[in-house]
């Protein structure tokens, strides 16, 4: 489980092991927490998105296993919209430099500055995070990397003491309210432990989920879905950085597994 982008080309070299791949429902994003200054202004938050290279981090980092996410939910969930797709995808899959300065200025922050990106003590995360703040400082944001254990990184984001931070969303459930309601629903904004951990806050996004729960056909939620997805897009409170494949290495004459990314089902599973 949890295969890593560089043992990929070995087991595929391999006769005594295959790859399985499963269904993508976590994107890794950079969040941007709402409640800070700087961040109150979506200028200055879709600065940081056209600031980043997603290029750069997937085949930097990923080496090109993986994808660049066109909205805030996976392709495989339902009522995922395609409309930033390709060349539609506002802050291009390379670094804008000069538009990214451009939105910094207009906010009030020409010279940019200082803020810490918190991650976990993943290994990836550690190497995404070196780049984001490449990237970063090449628009005037200077930015220092704070990594700890899991738990005190959990802590950071809860509290809210985190402003600007690295971590995945999930669609565990294979529809759009699981990932769209429960981290960017203001319903959902607490003082301490609530799930929007970027206290995004936006009543027509609100009004657009609340309709959808309301509908009880689940193709019918679409529309609404759709235009949440691109006020997501606009207000941008997280920018996705990369789709996770949801991969296991298995032996060939293993049959049934099901995957979905960070749950693994074997009770259907046989050997041939």
């Amino acid at each position: 489980l949890d295969v890593l982008p560089l043992e990929v080309e070995n087991i595929e070299g391999s006769d005594k092991m295959e790859m399985y791949y499963g269904k993508n429902i976590v994107i890794d994003f950079l969040h941007m927490n709402c409640d800070y200054e700087m961040f109150k202004d979506k200028k200055v938050r879709q600065a940081v998105a056209y600031a980043l290279n997603f290029e750069g981090i997937i085949n930097g980092n990923y080496r090109g296993w993986g994808e660049i996410p066109c909205s805030h939910i996976t392709p495989n969930i339902a009522c995922y919209s395609d409309q930033f797709e390709g060349d539609k995808f506002p802050y291009g899959t390379t670094a804008n430099v000069d538009k990214a300065k451009e939105l910094l200025a207009e906010a009030g922050y020409p010279n940019g500055f200082d803020i810490e990106i918190i991650i976990d003590d993943d290994s990836n995360r550690i190497a995404v995070a070196e780049i984001v703040r490449n990237n970063l400082e090449a628009i005037g944001i200077n930015a220092k990397i704070s990594s700890s254990d899991y738990a005190t990184f959990s802590e950071k984001i809860y509290s809210g003491e985190a402003k600007l931070y690295l971590n995945g969303v999930n669609a565990n459930s294979m529809e759009p309210d699981s990932a769209l309601y429960q981290r960017w629903h203001s319903s959902n904004i607490k003082e301490s432990g609530g799930s929007n951990y970027t206290r995004f806050n936006n009543e027509e996004f609100d009004k657009l989920l609340d309709e959808a729960r309301g509908i009880e056909n689940l193709a019918d939620r679409a529309e609404p879905y759709k235009k949440a997805q691109a006020i997501l897009m606009d207000e941008v409170p997280s920018i996705g950085y990369f789709i996770r494949q949801a991969a296991a290495a298995k032996n060939p004459s293993l049959q049934g597994l099901r995957s979905y990314a960070g749950e693994t089902w074997l009770q259907n599973c046989y050997f041939e």
